[in-house]
């Protein structure tokens, strides 16, 4: 699982001089044969005009995966460029199967940030770039199968109105649609938890925030 990078040759519009993005994707090989051998790469998400980034990966049965991925609103060089950043997922059904079959949502269904992404790890503390995303993104799935999301959230502002020092944790549970072990994530556990989510009018998920002593 990876993201790729395209430049545009003979230009300069990128961080430092460097040649200007082009729109890329988020690819993925699969191995039937325990990593001796890989598929040809298949292409998870490709949008136009955007910028996806950092996807992870998560497993349930025999050819049933969850990609997620950061997606921009526009081509740039996050390092020193600026966009919104919002959380993507895509259930992968047949992943190795020559036609897999994929549904990609809007998990959140907001932008979670807005501002360059340093992607330049510890480095970033040295240089002061936005760095507040960290690496705290990741997916797993529950008993059922069903997606579950971990991020940063720097849209959250601080005492009035100030920016924040680091993200604020952010969670999304799928609540519809199948899970990866062949079990639906519907209404059943949206009955069991509905008074600890907030639930999003857009997007196939919901969201929920720490209360606020356990954010501090």
């Amino acid at each position: 699982m990876w993201d790729t990078d395209p430049r545009k040759p003979g230009t300069s519009g990128g961080c430092n001089g460097d040649e200007t993005e082009l729109p890329n994707a988020i690819e993925m090989s699969v191995s039937r044969d325990f990593g001796k051998t890989w598929s040809n790469p298949i292409t998870i998400a490709k949008p136009r005009g955007k910028k996806v980034y950092w996807p992870w990966v998560v497993a349930g049965k025999a050819g049933k995966v969850s990609v997620v991925w950061y997606q921009t609103d526009k081509v740039v060089d996050l390092d020193c460029q600026t966009a919104k950043t919002s959380v993507y997922n895509a259930t992968v059904l047949n992943a190795t199967s020559r036609h897999p079959k994929i549904h990609v949502v809007n998990a959140a269904g907001r932008v979670i940030h807005d501002d360059d992404v340093c992607q330049g790890g510890t480095t970033c503390v040295a240089t002061g770039q936005d760095r507040r995303l960290g690496d705290f993104f990741t997916n797993a799935i529950d008993p059922r199968g069903c997606v579950l999301i971990a991020s940063g959230d720097t849209t959250i502002k601080g005492i009035g109105g100030t920016e924040r020092p680091t993200s604020l944790p952010i969670f999304m549970r799928q609540n519809s649609g199948p899970g990866l072990k062949g079990k639906s994530c519907g209404p059943k556990s949206r009955r069991k938890h509905r008074r600890h989510r907030h639930k999003h009018r857009h997007g196939q998920g919901e969201e929920e925030h720490p209360p606020a002593a356990a954010q501090r």
